[in-house]
């Protein structure tokens, strides 16, 4: 009996001191008060106080702050990430760790100088022109430093006179800031406008082109070949845009008479007859009948008594 006794308390002893071992020998970790964020990843080691190591210590634990700005983050929920990754520490410091990202405010002068150049590039590709100003620039922009680099994109299809484009910048550190800008936009072109005054149903003589801007034309301006002989279907001012709003073109093809329907494939032109069934003018949709077996298709004008395949 005694020795039984014993022998339990020998036990229970060997298992204390087995427990103080392991609860001495646990990991402990120290955060720092404050820290520096040096990039828009916030990792496990940035939070640590000197001197502190940890296999973790790569680990993203947050987003940092943006630059310019300041954060916090609590120790409780840096345990209980801890815990997710399997580490079974204590972990000793603030119940909050001050977070401050440094940030510069960047001269936007030489940068919306740089922009607008490469709106206009971008523009210029889609056949249009920037007629102001870019806007939609924020107050002012705050990243880690003034190294930049920064990429220019149209925001879809230009809506009507107006154009979005988006505006990326990133830091040497990674940070980025995202503006969306617009500008009011042009599509120049070459048309015709009257040279004098006409009345309606005058028929026009004289004309002359000038560069404008197709956005702002209300209806298609007339071709080269469909001035000539166009009348007026109501008064035009001197100067205003000729287009089949203002003008009524002449009729290349008459309905009942023949026409020449000529196809063309490379190098190759092959020409047949047909009848027309309807009037029409240069760039006109119209029906014709074959000669060479009555089919009956649809044809685009495309000069005096000429026709062609609408899909050219």
């Amino acid at each position: 009996m005694i020795r039984c006794l014993a022998a339990t308390c020998v036990l229970l002893a060997a298992l204390t001191a087995s427990g103080a071992a392991g609860a001495a020998g646990a990991e402990a970790l120290r955060l720092r008060e404050a820290a520096a964020c040096a990039g828009p990843e916030l990792r496990l080691a940035e939070l640590l106080a000197p001197g502190q190591d940890c296999a973790l210590g790569d680990r993203v634990v947050a987003r940092s702050p943006a630059p310019g700005r300041d954060g916090r983050i609590s120790r409780r929920r840096l345990a209980r990430l801890l815990a997710d990754w399997g580490w079974r520490g204590r972990l000793d410091g603030p119940e909050m760790v001050r977070l401050d990202s440094p940030g510069v405010v960047l001269d936007l002068a030489p940068l919306a100088r740089a922009v607008g150049a490469r709106a206009d590039s971008l523009l210029a590709a889609a056949g249009l022109r920037r007629a102001g100003e870019l806007a939609g620039w924020p107050g002012e922009l705050v990243l880690s430093s003034r190294r930049v680099r920064w990429q220019l994109a149209l925001d879809g299809e230009p809506a009507g006179r107006e154009a979005r484009l988006g505006l990326e910048l990133t830091d040497a550190a990674g940070f980025t800031a995202r503006c969306r800008l617009r500008c009011r936009c042009a599509r120049p072109d070459r048309v015709p406008v009257a040279v004098r005054a006409l009345a309606s149903g005058e028929a026009l003589a004289d004309w002359r082109w000038e560069e404008r801007d197709l956005l702002a034309v209300d209806g298609e301006p007339l071709a080269a070949g469909a001035l000539a002989g166009a009348v007026a279907r109501r008064a035009v001012a001197a100067g205003e845009v000729l287009t089949r709003r203002v003008l009524a073109p002449p009729h290349l093809v008459t309905a009942g008479r023949e026409v020449e329907i000529r196809l063309e494939h490379g190098a190759v032109t092959v020409s047949t007859r047909g009848v027309a069934r309807g009037d029409g003018a240069l760039g006109d949709l119209v029906t014709v009948k074959h000669l060479d077996g009555g089919a009956l298709r649809r044809y685009r004008v495309v000069g005096p008594g000429r026709v062609a395949p609408a899909y050219r």
